[in-house]
C-alpha cells in the first residue's frame, strides 16, 4: 500500500564534488543489523553505486552509513559462470535495467555476460538470495572480501562459517563481524586471496546467511531464529508486513502523486538508521559489541549515527511516531556512557570524533524534557550529562574540547579551537539543554547554570560587521573578516550559513540584531550564493550545492541552515515560512535519484522533509515546542500510541494560528486545528 511510493534510489546521483543525497538503495528491515545493496562500480572504497551505471560488480553486504564515513563487515557476492576472475574490472557483467527491481523488501536482476537470474530479500541480521544459471559452463558463486581479511571455516558441503575485519576507515580494536551461511544443494569451494567461490552443479541454488558482530554461535543463533525453515516467499512476506507497518503510521492524502513518492522515500530513508546493534541470545537477552572496548556487553545498543546531523530533526520525528524505539535508541546511548564514560558523537560504530558540538546532549536532554525517562532516572542522566559537557577526556576522543576555558572565558577562542564559533554556539545549544532537562528533574540550580551560560551567544556578536563572530583569548575578534569566507571559525559554511544557530533564543537573537533579523534573512535569501574557500583552501562540495540552489546564502543542502526557513514564524510571520518551504520543497525535492539538494545524513534531510510537509518543526529540539509552519500536504493522519491526529491544510488559518505547541499537546491532541 505504501511501498509503492518508495523509491530506493532516492539521493542516489553523487560523487565527490557534488552530493544529491549521497545515498545508496538500501534492501533491509527497518534499522535492521544488516543491509543489502549492489555496486555497480567502485569508484574508490566511497562511492560504489551509481543509477547510471550499466555495470554490476556484486550483491554488496554493506553497513555504510555515509560515503564520509565509509563502509564496515562488507563483502560482495559475486554469481557468475566460469572461472573466478581476481578484479572487478575482469568481472563485471552488465545488467538489465529493465529486470532490475530494487525496494526495501527485494533486489533482482539479470546479468547479461553470465546469463544468470539473482534475487535476494533480507531478513534483520542477513538474507535470503536465489541464484538461476541459464549458461551451460560453471555455475558459481564467489564471495570477496574487500576492506580487510576474509576468513573461511567449511563446516559441510552445504555450511559455512565466514568472518571479516573490514573497515574503510581502521578501527582499533578491529571491527569482526560473523558470518554463518547455508546453500541449498551441495558445493565444493575454491580459495583465493582474500576471496572463496562456491561451485554447484545444479541451475538454481538457495543461499540463506546470517551476520553477527559477536561471534559464529550468535550468528547461527539469528539464523535460526530469522532464517531457518522459512521459504523465499515467506521471508518476503514478512518484510513487506514490517515495512508496511512502519510506513503507514502517517497516512497521507494529496492530489500530487509525486508528493507522496517524495513523503514516503523520504519516510523510509528515516527508518534506517541508526542501526540496531544488539542482539539477542538465545534466552532473548541483548548483548552487543562495546565497538571501543572490542568486548561484548550487555544491554541495549544503537550505532551508525551523527549527532551533528540527526539531533535537528529525526529524533523529534521518532519521539512523535516510534516512542518504544526512540526510548530504546537513548537508553542504548546510556549504554555507551557507562562503557565509555562519555556519551556518543559519530559512531560507526566506534567513535570518529568528528563534526563539532557534544549533541547527544540535545538528544538525552530532549527524552528527558518529552517525560521519557522519571525524576529519578532524569537526575542520573543529568550527571552523565554535565560530565559529558564538564570533564576533559584525556584521550581527546570523547567530551568536550577545553570545556575549563569554555567556561572562563564563555566561548572557545579561535586561537585554541578550530571552527571555534560553530563549536561554541553547539555548546550553548548543550547547556541550553542540560538546563532544560535539569529543570524538569527539579534541579533549579543547576538549570539556571547551564540556562544562564547558554545565552552567552550575545557577547559574540559584532554590530559593526552584523554577524555572530568566533574571539580570541583575550576577547579580541579576528581582525579580518569576510561573511562570504568559509570554514576558519565555521564548519562546513560561513558566517552566513552558520551564524544564526541559536535555537533556543531567536527572540534575543532579534534583540542583538536590534529587532531586524527578519530583514536579515530577506537578505541572507536575495544575496548572491557567493563564496570564498576561506580556511578550506579549496571548493567543499557543500559551497558547490549551495551555489546550485537559487536561494541565495540558504545552503539547505546542509543541517546548519535547515532551521533558517522557519525563523520567520519564529518570529510571528508564519505564513511567510509557509511560502518559503513550499518553494523548497518543490524546487528542490523529488523522489528521484537527484531527489535531494546535498547530503541526506541519517535521515536529518528526510526527517526535514517529512516535517516541513506535515507543516511544522522542532525548531528548538530540546524544548519539546513545535514551530508552525502550516501543513503542504491536503490531509495527514498521524497514527500516535494516543490515538490518531489529524492535520487538515484547509481547516489552518495561518494569519489566526499560534506559532508554537508543546509534545504533550500533539500526543494527545485528535486534530492540529486544536492546538494552534
Amino acid at each position: 500500500m505504501y511501498l509503492k511510493y518508495v523509491n530506493t534510489k532516492i539521493g542516489t546521483l553523487n560523487d565527490n564534488r557534488f552530493s544529491h543525497g549521497n545515498l545508496y538503495p538500501i534492501i533491509s528491515r527497518p534499522n535492521g543489523l544488516a543491509a543489502f545493496s549492489i555496486q555497480t562500480k567502485a569508484h574508490g572504497d566511497r562511492w560504489w553505486y551509481h543509477p547510471n551505471d550499466k555495470s554490476f560488480e556484486g550483491i554488496r553486504l554493506t553497513h555504510q552509513p555515509s560515503p564520509w564515513i565509509g563502509d564496515y563487515g562488507h563483502m560482495l557476492f559475486l554469481p557468475h559462470s566460469g572461472n573466478y576472475r581476481p578484479t572487478n574490472e575482469q568481472r563485471w557483467s552488465h545488467f538489465r535495467k529493465d529486470k532490475e527491481v530494487l525496494t526495501p523488501v527485494e533486489l533482482r536482476g539479470f546479468l547479461s555476460q553470465y546469463l544468470i537470474e539473482y534475487s535476494l530479500t533480507s531478513s534483520h541480521s542477513g538474507a535470503m538470495m536465489q541464484f538461476k544459471f541459464h549458461k551451460n559452463d560453471k555455475k558459481a558463486l564467489s564471495i570477496i572480501g574487500m576492506n580487510g581479511t576474509l576468513k573461511m571455516a567449511l563446516e559441510d558441503n552445504q555450511t559455512l562459517k565466514l568472518c571479516t575485519d573490514a573497515k574503510v576507515e581502521e578501527a582499533k580494536p578491529k571491527i569482526i563481524e560473523y558470518l554463518f551461511l547455508k546453500t541449498s544443494v551441495p558445493f565444493e569451494i575454491e580459495e583465493h586471496k582474500n576471496a572463496y567461490t562456491l561451485i554447484f552443479e545444479s541451475n538454481f541454488v538457495e543461499l540463506k546467511l546470517a551476520t553477527s558482530f559477536i561471534s559464529f554461535e550468535q550468528a547461527i543463533i539469528n539464523y535460526n531464529r530469522e532464517l531457518n525453515d522459512k521459504t523465499y516467499d515467506q521471508i518476503k512476506k514478512e518484510g513487506v508486513q514490517i515495512w508496511e507497518s512502519r510506513l503507514s503510521k502517517i497516512e497521507i492524502e494529496d492530489d500530487n502523486e509525486e508528493i507522496k513518492k517524495l513523503f514516503y522515500s523520504a519516510f523510509y530513508r528515516t527508518m534506517l538508521f541508526p542501526r540496531q546493534f544488539h542482539e539477542f541470545d538465545e534466552n532473548g537477552k541483548p548483548h552487543h559489541l562495546s565497538a571501543n572496548l572490542g568486548v561484548i556487553k550487555e544491554g541495549v545498543s544503537y550505532t551508525d549515527n551523527g549527532f551533528w546531523d540527526t539531533f535537528r530533526t529525526l529524533y523529534p520525528l521518532l519521539s512523535i511516531i516510534e516512542p518504544k524505539l526512540y526510548k530504546d535508541i537513548l537508553d542504548g546511548y546510556i549504554n555507551y556512557y557507562n562503557e565509555n564514560g562519555y556519551f556518543p558523537k559519530w559512531i560507526c560504530p566506534n567513535e570518529k570524533k568528528i563534526m563539532t558540538g557534544t549533541l547527544c546532549e540535545v538528544t538525552m536532554s530532549e527524552g528527558i524534557v518529552k517525560g521519557f525517562y522519571d525524576e529519578t532516572k532524569g537526575k542520573e542522566i543529568v550527571k552523565m550529562l554535565i560530565k559529558n559537557a564538564e570533564v576533559e577526556d584525556d584521550s581527546g576522543v570523547f567530551g568536550r574540547k577545553i570545556p575549563k576555558t569554555y567556561r572562563k572565558l564563555g566561548y572557545l577562542p579561535f586561537d585554541k579551537v578550530g571552527a571555534s564559533l560553530s563549536e561554541t554556539l553547539d555548546y550553548y545549544y548543550g547547556d541550553y539543554s542540560i538546563g532544560l532537562a535539569a529543570q524538569k528533574v527539579g534541579l533549579t540550580d543547576i538549570s539556571k547554570k547551564y540556562l544562564d551560560f547558554s545565552y552567552n551567544y550575545k557577547h559574540l556578536f559584532s554590530k559593526k560587521d552584523g554577524f555572530l563572530r568566533s574571539k580570541d583569548t583575550n576577547g579580541l575578534f579576528r581582525t579580518s573578516f569576510n561573511p562570504f569566507d568559509w570554514g576558519n571559525d565555521y564548519v562546513e559554511g560561513g558566517p552566513w550559513q552558520c551564524g544564526f544557530s541559536v535555537f533556543h533564543d531567536i527572540k534575543g537573537l532579534n534583540e542583538v540584531y536590534d529587532y531586524k533579523l527578519e530583514e536579515k534573512i530577506d537578505e541572507l535569501l536575495a544575496i548572491e550564493p557567493n563564496y570564498n574557500v576561506g580556511g578550506y583552501g579549496n571548493e567543499i562540495h557543500e559551497m558547490s550545492e549551495m551555489a546550485s540552489l537559487g536561494f541565495g546564502q540558504l545552503a539547505l543542502s546542509n543541517q546548519p541552515s535547515f532551521h533558517i526557513p522557519f525563523i520567520y514564524s519564529e518570529l510571528g510571520k508564519i505564513e511567510k515560512t509557509n511560502t518559503l518551504v513550499k518553494e523548497l520543497i518543490n524546487k528542490l525535492f523529488k523522489a528521484d535519484v537527484d531527489g535531494y539538494p546535498g547530503d541526506e545524513d541519517n535521515g536529518s534531510m528526510s526527517a526535514w522533509v517529512i516535517f516541513s510537509l506535515l507543516g511544522f518543526y522542532p525548531f528548538n529540539p530540546s524544548s519539546g515546542i513545535y514551530t508552525l509552519s502550516g501543513p503542504l500536504v491536503k490531509k495527514a493522519v498521524i497514527h500516535l500510541e494516543s490515538g490518531d491526529l489529524i492535520i487538515e491544510k484547509d481547516s489552518i488559518n495561518l494569519s489566526k494560528a499560534k506559532k508554537h505547541f508543546s509534545h504533550e499537546a500533539l500526543i494527545k491532541a485528535k486534530n492540529l486545528k486544536d492546538i494552534i
